[in-house]
């Protein structure tokens, strides 16, 4: 993007300022598991002195499994990692700012086809605005105003921008508008077992928007309410 002129260059410091505590962690992690795995505790250990280093090491490369992995590896708030309105008291817990997108199942409109939002969100220089439509019959004037927002803003109407959009409703049909109520945002994937929506911890009756960065992670969430009752640029 920034070779493009699509960002500022100062948006490459982010790079370094996001993953250096994660590569700290990954050391840090790494120094235990060392120790441990020729029976001493870690350094830095403050816990039972008699402790058995296999028992420890066990709970230590459980706790790093997903870290190690990158599915657990998250971001600060920053200038990319903007903290939305979106809150949640389901469980799992909601997704925030800063952390990786989960992968769900979607179905495809028209064949209601199998496919993964990560297939659909390729990591192709582009940033994603995931509308979480829940429940149209719960959220239908909510993205009525989103949609009119949508219409007539200057800044989404610019073919330009590496912005692209999905929308996910807790429900299936033969017509997505027929399902909406307004014509879709983008591209349009059918959650009707509403496990996208459980897993991103959005209340189908409330809906939910989420922008994923052009990495994966995601760059801040927002109530579809909120979106719908203010200026969408401001929110996104």
């Amino acid at each position: 993007m920034v070779l493009k002129g699509l960002a500022p260059s100062s948006l490459l410091t982010t790079y370094e300022s996001e993953r250096l505590p994660n590569v700290q962690k990954l050391i840090n992690y790494d120094k235990d598991i060392s120790r441990l795995m020729t029976m001493q505790l870690p350094e830095d250990w403050k816990g039972d002195p008699n402790a058995d280093p296999n028992e420890i090491l066990g709970t230590v490369m459980e706790e790093a499994s997903t870290f190690t992995s990158g599915l657990s590896i998250a971001f600060d708030i920053n200038n990319i990692n903007v903290a939305g309105s979106f809150k949640s008291n389901l469980i799992p817990a909601p997704v925030l700012s800063g952390q990786r997108g989960p992968d769900v199942q979607l179905r495809k409109p028209g064949t209601f086809e199998a496919t993964r939002l990560h297939k659909e969100t390729p990591n192709v220089a582009k940033f994603y605005v995931i509308v979480f439509a829940g429940n149209p019959e719960h959220t239908s004037e909510s993205l009525k105003e989103l949609s009119s927002a949508w219409e007539t803003s200057a800044m989404f109407s610019d073919g330009a921008l590496p912005i692209s959009w999905l929308t996910i409703p807790a429900k299936s049909g033969s017509s997505a508008y027929e399902i909406l109520g307004v014509i879709p945002f983008g591209k349009v994937f059918y959650d009707k077992e509403q496990t996208a929506h459980l897993r991103y911890g959005v209340d189908v009756k409330g809906g939910g928007i989420f922008v994923q960065r052009p990495d994966g992670w995601i760059g801040t969430a927002t109530a579809l309410r909120a979106a719908a009752c203010r200026r969408t640029r401001d929110v996104l």
